[in-house]
């Protein structure tokens, strides 16, 4: 199991024309199914966020 990326600093904001979170930097979609997403897909996502 993958945990979260969440830090606990939870806003969203516009960031370069998506909106992200100031904290983890994940986009909404990410943040609500993280917990459905797989393991592949929690990488995939945890992968973007180092370029974010």
């Amino acid at each position: 199991m993958i945990d979260s990326p969440c830090i606990g600093i939870c806003a969203l904001h516009k960031i370069n024309n998506q909106t992200l979170c100031a904290g983890c930097k994940r986009n909404p979609n990410e943040i609500r199914n993280w917990m459905k997403f797989s393991n592949k897909k929690k990488k995939e996502v945890i992968k973007r966020l180092k370029v974010r």
